[in-house]
């Protein structure tokens, strides 16, 4: 890594990656509960800003 700034913003994509793959996976695991529109919804929200976080690793790669 280059930087400190760019060390925290990939582990800070890796992480929430991880994060929602697990998260679709319990989903299904549960057969899909009722919350399921919901949990989608808000990991749509959470995948913005995880896209955000990898717009700026991709700025800080680049320099």
């Amino acid at each position: 890594m280059r930087n400190n700034r760019q060390e925290m913003l990939h582990r800070l994509v890796e992480g929430n990656l991880s994060a929602y793959s697990n998260l679709m996976f319990n989903l299904r695991r549960q057969n899909y509960p009722q919350s399921y529109g919901e949990s989608l919804t808000e990991l749509k929200d959470n995948l913005r800003t995880t896209i955000e976080f990898l717009d700026d690793l991709i700025r800080e790669a680049k320099k």
